[in-house]
């Protein structure tokens, strides 16, 4: 088993991140909103004025996890296809 290479790691979360802000916004409901590709870790919930914000949303740690999980495998997936081809030249 390979040591886990940490730039990629940090640069999974990155984009799992910036993913997450710039692209998927669903509404489940009337009142919710998920964040997350391609599973939503994040949910937004409407309350009413003089509520707490922290109490507005629920993260999901698993989903989270998984999705940073999926995005290094498909990077490690890239570089290994990368290296494939640059050797074949």
């Amino acid at each position: 088993m390979k040591s886990i290479n940490w730039k990629q790691l940090n640069f999974s979360v990155m984009v799992v991140l910036i993913l997450g802000y710039v692209l998927s916004f669903q509404t489940k409901d009337s009142f919710s909103f998920s964040v997350g590709v391609p599973i939503p870790f994040l949910t937004f919930y409407e309350n009413c004025f003089g509520v707490s914000p922290l109490t507005s949303f629920h993260l999901n740690p698993f989903a989270f996890m998984v999705n940073i999980g999926l995005v290094y495998l498909l990077i490690g997936a890239i570089k290994i296809v990368l290296r494939k081809r640059k050797s074949q030249k």
